[in-house]
């Protein structure tokens, strides 16, 4: 089961491809900050939160290629979860930093868009999550009193 099964065929294609690529950017963002920190977060997002942030959104970047690639959507919960809040924990110190350096615009509002797309498809899986939970609850309930 899949929290896209409802979705026509080309939708769940489209779908899948985007959450791919999303993965691969965040991999790419992970790569980037690890071996050429952007000068928008060098000075503004401490070092230490840089380097820890890049290689757990390498881990959890893998991880949800892997949950997207595999079918397996609880991995790519985990995964979507982890990549918005660290997205969203990079953004605040640059939006923090936007009146001194108007140019931090662009930048804080695409790392804060990724953070709310990836916020989102977390979100998805949460709302599935729960409703098959309630589904089961129920049908486990119905069997009983049968």
């Amino acid at each position: 089961m899949s929290p896209d099964r409802h979705l026509p065929r080309w939708a769940r294609v489209l779908g899948w491809w985007i959450c791919v690529l999303t993965y691969v950017l965040a991999g790419v963002v992970a790569l980037g900050d690890a071996f050429f920190p952007s000068g928008t977060i060098v000075g503004v997002v401490p070092d230490m939160q840089t380097s820890v942030s890049c290689w757990a959104m390498a881990a959890m970047s893998i991880a949800g290629l892997f949950g997207v690639v595999a079918h397996r959507w609880r991995v790519e919960w985990v995964a979507a979860s982890v990549l918005a809040f660290l997205l969203l924990a990079r953004s605040v110190p640059v939006w923090a930093s936007v009146d001194d350096v108007p140019t931090r615009l662009a930048a804080a509002a695409m790392m804060t868009l990724g953070a709310f797309n990836l916020g989102r498809r977390a979100l998805d899986m949460w709302v599935f999550y729960v409703n098959t939970t309630l589904v089961a609850r129920h049908r486990l309930t119905l069997e009983r009193r049968a």
